[in-house]
């Protein structure tokens, strides 16, 4: 790990070998260099050279002399600097040469880092024996300057991961808006057709089903509001989780989950239905006579 002096200034940078299998940085389009020519880029770093791939960007080494590396991919890289307070590189910051070239464009930290992934199925006891393993094969080595850590986190995914339960708050405020709003439609539907609804009890209709006929007003309007609301939020939700995904430089993964999608439609037409029950006994308590001889 070293930096690389381009246009826009000195770039975190990682120095790989991508023709032996190791753990290498996520690749969103293209390939990871093969040559010393060549070199992979953060999206935020493209954007702050105004380059993308099969762009040629300009290096210059220690001594001053410039180096032409061609752009060939795009990566997201972790959370890791050449020495404590050095810039890191971060999601769409930084920068990927091969070990050869980094030898030459970088300036000598006289530091290794080495990473280790884990197996999706490993448990936790058997990451902790590879990681004493790999511990005590370092110390011996060289016991005086090998330091085993965590990966850290880059500092845009622990600036979002603070404000995470902000999105949940407003989905509830505006949840509880909605079930505000439909209460009151309920209750204005309900004053406006007071004279309708003093006819269906003199017609025969017991409070149970003028509090029912409530009821289901608020039902039918519970499948119109999901039948635009769900397709809307899940264009909306992908489209907006895109253009922050690519703003912080990673790659863009909307999921939807079909189960919550699932369960929000008996979920909503419940709510609705206990929305509805105070505007019920309101309509069910109407005095037919009372009603009609005022209208």
């Amino acid at each position: 790990i070293s930096d690389v002096r381009l246009r826009s200034g000195a770039v975190p940078a990682f120095g790989i070998d991508a023709r032996h299998r190791s753990v290498l940085p996520t690749l969103v389009h293209g390939r990871l260099p093969r040559r010393e020519n060549e070199i992979a880029l953060g999206e935020r770093t493209m954007r702050a050279l105004g380059v993308e791939r099969g762009s040629v960007v300009t290096a210059r080494t220690d001594d001053g002399r410039k180096r032409t590396l061609q752009v060939v991919g795009r990566v997201v890289l972790p959370g890791v600097g050449t020495y404590p307070g050095a810039d890191k590189t971060s999601l769409g910051e930084g920068a990927v040469v091969t070990r050869a070239a980094l030898r030459v464009l970088g300036p000598k930290f006289a530091r290794t880092d080495f990473f280790i992934a884990w197996r999706r199925s490993s448990t936790a006891a058997q990451q902790r024996a590879t990681g004493e393993r790999a511990n005590a094969a370092a110390e011996r080595i060289a016991p005086d300057s090998f330091q085993a850590s965590r990966l850290q986190r880059p500092s845009d995914v622990l600036s979002y991961e603070r404000v995470r339960d902000v999105p949940i708050f407003l989905a509830a405020v505006l949840a509880i808006l909605a079930g505000a709003t439909v209460a009151h439609a309920l209750v204005t539907s309900v004053r406006r057709r007071r004279r309708e609804l003093a006819l269906l009890e003199t017609l025969g209709f017991t409070r149970r089903q003028v509090s029912a006929s409530v009821a289901w007003q608020s039902t039918t309007v519970a499948p119109a509001a999901l039948v635009v609301g769900v397709p809307l939020g899940i264009i909306l939700g992908r489209w907006g989780w895109t253009a922050l995904a690519d703003d912080l430089g990673t790659v863009p993964e909307p999921i939807v989950p079909a189960v919550a999608v699932l369960l929000a439609v008996p979920v909503v037409i419940a709510l609705v239905n206990v929305v509805a029950f105070v505007p019920g006994r309101i309509a069910a308590r109407l005095r037919p006579a009372v009603v009609l001889r005022s209208e």
